[in-house]
């Protein structure tokens, strides 16, 4: 018994002198990046101590003396052979949005440790939020705006009112976010604050974080509007490479493009739509008979709902108007698990006006995405109109196969141009940025209606070293989300060659 316990007492010592020289060992590297380098601030992750990870967060300043508190979270595998940072590759994951963040919450690092052990991964990962976003400073959240979203989808107002309504909250908004963005950057034009938000600068604190971490070489992996970042951020000699996935590319994004976008939404539902009435066994019907057949019915008369709240299991009242009706079947095409759902409840709601379960579950879905407070509206607005999306021309092409309430929908988008309202500044589009010549991977979504397949097969066209993969049975930034041979991810990284084995296959879209 004594012999045991004293085995008890050694190891309990044992495990405390590796504990506390665990702890030393990360507080004098973060330490030592803080003190050698002034645009690192130590902050706490927040979560406990892995064995399987060295988790470092900090903060990343975005100008030597005053600028944006970016929070970082690096993920070091222990599997690295006491490799200097020097001598390691980084994997650094760039959100979508532009608005999106809370990259580098708990749950959030949790996640990635989790999906990166069962991929064995041989690179670090960085994760961050972007200016204005998540837990950075200042952030760019604007009660009062999502307030009012709240307040108007729960009615049914006039399109031009709504419009109207969030353009006058949205100014406000900006003004008093200017006034901290005039704290936080004294030397700027007053006129042009939001500057600080435009792609070319955004792209800046990548090179930056990186090089203030310590390493050499780095990867980057974009989403959505974090490809456009990405491929703005590969002229830095850091970058040996990029992943996008669901790829915007400069010369695309603008108003024009949502045009054919939402028309080409219809041909996307109709395919779906046939596939389900086969899969199920019923006649064969096309999708546009099916919408008509609904809008019909809302147009007689809105439907009200109450619907779960995602944010504090509380409820959020929605109104689901003809108009909204094209919003929630564009969105739908997002994401392949509500597919089912939507058509289920649609057909239902079309043929005898019945609210089923099927239809509550795709209009939670479509609602707590419009109510996310997790996303800065404003941070959206100043990037995309500062890049020059909200270019249109004057000649547009309003040709919806009989369907007035779209073109109405885009009309009213003419009348209110809250970029050209607001004022910002016409230097900054990314139309003139230059495309890189490193190996890239772009990977999009059979059924993505926001970001298609062909425009990364456009942009596969124009990068000398690249591969387009297309992700059968996915929707919009799917890649993280369905099964592949994820070693293609460890031989991309460490080769740089584009010609990797990428084999994936999502769930079947039919139950």
């Amino acid at each position: 018994m004594l012999l045991k316990k004293t085995n008890i007492i050694i190891l309990t010592l044992v495990c405390i002198v590796l504990a506390v020289s665990t702890f030393l060992y990360l507080s004098s590297t973060a330490s030592s990046l803080s003190q050698t380098n002034s645009r690192l601030l130590s902050r706490s992750c927040g979560i406990h101590y892995s064995p399987d990870f060295d988790l470092r967060c900090y903060y990343y300043r975005t100008h030597e003396s005053a600028g944006f508190l970016l929070p970082l979270a690096l993920l070091n595998p222990i599997n690295q052979d006491g490799k200097a940072l020097d001598e390691r590759d980084l994997l650094v994951y760039i959100p979508g949005g532009p608005g999106q963040g809370h990259m580098t919450g708990p749950d959030e690092i949790s996640h990635w440790m989790e999906w990166l052990k069962e991929r064995q991964s041989t690179f670090d990962v960085l994760l961050f939020d972007p200016r204005g976003t998540g837990d950075g400073k200042p952030a760019a959240q604007c009660s009062a705006y999502l307030s009012k979203v709240r307040e108007l989808i729960a009615t049914a107002p006039e399109l031009s009112e709504e419009y109207r309504i969030l353009n006058n909250t949205l100014t406000k908004c900006f003004d008093e976010y200017g006034q901290k963005l005039a704290k936080t950057f004294p030397a700027l034009d007053q006129k042009h604050l939001y500057d600080v938000f435009a792609t070319r600068y955004q792209a800046e604190d990548i090179n930056g974080m990186v090089k203030s971490l310590g390493y050499e070489r780095a990867h980057l992996w974009g989403v959505s509007y974090g490809t456009r970042l990405a491929l703005a951020a590969a002229t830095y000699d850091v970058v040996k490479s990029l992943i996008l996935e669901s790829v915007y590319p400069f010369s695309k994004g603008l108003y024009n493009d949502g045009i054919e976008l939402y028309r080409n939404s219809f041909n996307t539902h109709d395919r779906l739509y046939r596939s389900y009435r086969k899969h199920y066994g019923q006649p064969v019907s096309d999708y546009r008979s099916l919408y008509r057949r609904a809008l019909s019915r809302l147009q007689e008369k809105p439907l009200t709902l109450v619907l779960k709240s995602w944010k504090d299991d509380g409820e959020v009242a929605f109104t689901l108007t003809g108009m909204r009706l094209l919003e929630f079947s564009f969105s739908t095409l997002y994401s392949p698990h509500l597919y089912d759902a939507y058509y289920t409840g649609i057909e239902a709601y079309a043929e005898s006006g019945e609210v089923n379960d099927a239809l509550l579950l795709s209009l939670e879905y479509f609602v707590n995405n419009i109510v996310d407070d997790q996303f800065s509206a404003t941070v959206y607005f100043a990037t995309e109109c500062l890049d020059g999306q909200s270019e249109k021309s004057d000649d547009l092409n309003f040709v919806f196969d009989g369907f007035p309430e779209v073109e109405a929908y885009f009309t009213e988008g003419f009348a209110y141009d809250f970029c050209k309202d607001y004022g910002f500044s016409t230097e900054l589009a990314v139309s003139d940025l230059k495309y890189t010549s490193k190996p890239t991977l772009i990977v999009s979504g059979e059924f993505d209606p926001i970001t298609p397949p062909d425009w990364g097969g456009a942009l596969e066209e124009i990068l000398p070293e690249a591969q387009h993969i297309t992700l059968y049975d996915t929707g919009h930034a799917g890649l993280k989300g369905v099964y592949c041979n994820w070693r293609f991810l460890n031989e991309f990284i460490n080769t740089g060659n584009v010609n990797v084995n990428i084999k994936c296959m999502a769930e079947p879209l039919w139950p």
